[in-house]
Formats: C-alpha cells, sequence, structure tokens
C-alpha cells in the first residue's frame, strides 16, 4: 500500500492523477492529465521532467512534450526489400535480345573501340 494515500499500487494507477489521455498532433504523441487538461508529461533537455502546466511554459518549449513512439520489431532492410527489393520469382523476367544471324562466327574480344582512329575490321584470325 501506498502510505499517503491508502491505496494499492494497483489502485494508485487508476486514479484521476495517474490515467492520461494520448493525443496525436503533427504527427507526434502527446500525453495530458486526464483530471487537468493542461498537464502534459514532458522532459526537458537534461531528461528532467516539466513540472509546470503546458500554458505556463513558452512556446519554443512545447516540443518536450511531443514523443514519438518506437517499434521495437520493425526492421528498415525488410521494409526496404519489400517495397523495392529484389523482383518476386513469378515475375517474368525481361526478354533477351536474340542473336544475331551470323553467330556462327567465333566473336572478336578485345577490341571495342580505338577512341577516334579509324581502323579497317578485321577478322578474329587477322585476315
Amino acid at each position: 500500500m501506498t502510505a499517503k494515500f491508502g491505496y494499492t499500487r494497483f489502485q494508485a494507477e487508476r486514479t484521476p492523477n495517474c490515467l492520461f489521455k494520448e493525443e496525436f498532433v503533427d504527427g507526434y504523441n502527446r500525453y495530458h492529465l486526464v483530471k487537468n487538461q493542461d498537464r502534459y508529461i514532458g522532459f526537458n533537455r537534461r531528461g528532467a521532467q516539466m513540472r509546470r502546466g503546458k500554458s505556463h511554459i513558452p512556446e519554443r518549449q512545447h516540443k518536450c512534450f511531443s514523443f514519438l513512439k518506437v517499434a521495437h520489431d520493425f526492421d528498415i532492410n525488410r521494409h526496404n526489400n519489400l517495397l523495392a527489393g529484389d523482383l518476386p520469382k513469378w515475375r517474368q523476367q525481361r526478354r533477351l535480345r536474340p542473336p544475331p544471324q551470323n553467330s556462327l562466327k567465333p566473336p572478336c574480344h578485345g577490341v571495342r573501340h580505338h577512341h577516334g582512329r579509324h581502323q579497317r575490321r578485321r577478322n578474329c584470325e587477322g585476315t
């Protein structure tokens, strides 16, 4: 039992001073006390709690009342692979270009371009 009020912990967690309502504002979650609409959960940059109501705090510190929920089971790599990853196995791949008609000759490897010097084409045997 809590000595001050005579409640068990289970009972104390359900008193109006321990009940909060969640709001979704500008993409962030805010939690205010059910008993007093002006009292929000907030922490300053050192991690200490904000002790005054929201109306008594400057506008620049209102971000201290905004929170983001974190999904610990969320995996960004898995998410990216689902959206933009490999193509599914059942999807047909792009059709390759058919081979040229004179594909009986072996290709000449190693000579692709001559940087502006025009040379006569030769067969792979050098003739």
